[in-house]
This record gives structure tokens, C-alpha cells and sequence, in this order.
């Protein structure tokens, strides 16, 4: 149900199938938070095949039992490129969000690495 549920396309915009994903996985996320260290590795069989990633899954577990140290941690999320960075365009009859690439790298930049809104 929830791979469906991320997956709908006609009801509304890719914008809002993408928060779908983020909503899911700050769902799941939430959840991991309160399972006990001792069942990770369980969790990761299971979890894991049907996640493609370039870590492993020690890569994986380590990093949540990093982030489980420090306690609850607010996942703060930002998309780029951002709405106003351009618009939607139809070409050879397919519909895209065609966009400012330089001026999405700056904003991503200075995001990332100088902590700016």
C-alpha cells in the first residue's frame, strides 16, 4: 500500500508525488527511532534488499546507531530545485520543470555549506 501510495501520478503534481516519498520515509524513520539497537540487524535483512543504495548495510546501520546517540534529531528537508527557480514546460509532448541549473547549484551550495536558507 505505501509503495502505491508513493507512486501515484494523476491525482495531483511530481511536487506533491515527492512529498509523498519524504513524508514515507520521515514515517519510517520515526518508527526505527524506537526500535531497540538489538533488532537493527533483522530489520536490515529485511529492509534492505528492497532499498538500492550505494552504502552497505554495516555503512547502513552504522550511520542510524550514530544518529540514535544523539536522540531525537529533526530531519529538516529542502528541494531543489525550488519553485521559483523555474516552471513547467512542454516538450515534444512530454511535460518537464525546466529550471535555472546554475542558479540551483548556488542556492544548493550555499545551503549545504554555508547553512543558508
Amino acid at each position: 500500500q505505501v509503495i502505491e501510495f508513493a507512486r501515484i501520478r494523476k491525482i495531483d503534481s511530481d511536487y506533491e508525488r515527492t512529498r509523498r516519498h519524504r513524508d514515507i520515509l520521515k514515517a519510517m524513520l520515526e518508527r526505527l527511532s524506537v526500535v531497540p539497537v538489538l533488532e537493527y540487524g533483522r530489520l536490515a535483512e529485511d529492509i534492505l534488499p528492497n532499498v538500492k543504495t550505494n552504502l552497505s548495510a554495516l555503512d547502513a546501520l552504522n550511520i542510524w546507531a550514530t544518529v540514535k546517540l544523539f536522540g531525537d534529531v529533526e530531519i529538516e528537508q529542502r528541494r531543489f530545485p525550488a519553485d521559483e527557480a523555474g516552471g513547467g514546460q512542454l516538450i515534444n509532448d512530454i511535460y518537464y520543470f525546466v529550471f535555472d541549473i546554475p542558479g540551483t547549484r548556488e542556492a544548493m551550495g550555499r545551503y549545504l555549506y554555508l547553512d543558508e536558507e
